[in-house]
């Protein structure tokens, strides 16, 4: 999960082609002799896939982590970056399954089926959704950036889709039951606010089973996520920063 929200001050046109977050899957390489080398596969993107492929060298530093795109190429995006690291763990990830009723309407083949990833390390959690690569407009479209595919394309039916269809959300984990939002991809306002409170019914409520999470949200429609990882429970309240070795995937970061 890589949450890239544009700034505050951004207009509502600048914060759709700004956004930059996406979440799937990564996969370390070890090099002989070099760096470690890290492929992404974005399963879910704010930005149209460009058919460049998402290779960096990865060196770590003590807690900062140094990210350089591999190799140098016009074809390939190239940038170097540090990240921080805020917290060692534990850990938990979910994916989303299924949606009942799905949201928006696509086209004529009807609702729209998202994917997403919900991951949770110490007491951060981050939160992608959005339509899976090769789905939609901007999903389904091979283009250099959102700015290029609003030129060629209708710029006011993408921006429905991105602000409709895509949510990207990040925030801290106060307790196990309860979550407040630091950062939301189209609601700027909504930082500091409670996203979730299971002991004040706030933000739907979710129910932990031994291998999904059922989230029923306050506008009726229910999330089935799977668990991908489960370091702990950070659902219930009064739980514990604890994995729970019953349940499976537990394991400490």
């Amino acid at each position: 999960v890589e949450i890239r929200i544009p700034p505050a001050q951004s207009g509502r046109a600048d914060m759709s082609v700004a956004q930059k977050s996406s979440a799937g899957y990564q996969v370390a390489v070890d090099a002989d002799g070099g760096p470690q080398r890290s492929l992404r596969h974005r399963l879910i993107d704010f930005r149209p896939p460009t058919g460049c492929i998402i290779c960096t060298q990865v060196i770590f530093d003590h807690e900062v982590m140094g990210e350089l795109s591999y190799p140098r190429g016009r074809l390939r995006d190239e940038y170097i970056e540090a990240w921080t690291r805020l917290q060692k763990g534990p850990v938990s990830a979910l994916e989303l399954v299924s949606e009942s009723p799905r949201p928006g309407s696509r086209s004529a083949s009807g609702p729209a089926k998202r994917r997403g990833y919900w991951i949770f390390v110490g007491n951060f959690w981050g939160r992608v959704v959005g339509p899976s690569r090769g789905d939609g407009l901007v999903a389904g479209t091979c283009c250099s950036s959102l700015a290029q595919l609003e030129v060629i394309g209708d710029a006011g039916a993408i921006r429905k889709e991105l602000s409709g269809l895509y949510e990207a959300s990040w925030g801290k984990l106060e307790a196990p039951g309860r979550m407040k939002i630091e950062h939301d991809a189209w609601a700027p306002e909504l930082t500091g606010q409670t996203f979730f409170d299971g002991a004040a019914d706030i933000g739907g409520s979710i129910t932990v089973l031994r291998h999904e999470v059922l989230h029923r949200l306050s506008n009726g429609r229910t999330q089935r996520w799977r668990m991908r990882d489960w370091g702990f429970d950070p659902f219930t309240p009064g739980g514990t920063m604890c994995a729970d070795p019953a349940l499976p995937g537990a394991a400490a970061a």
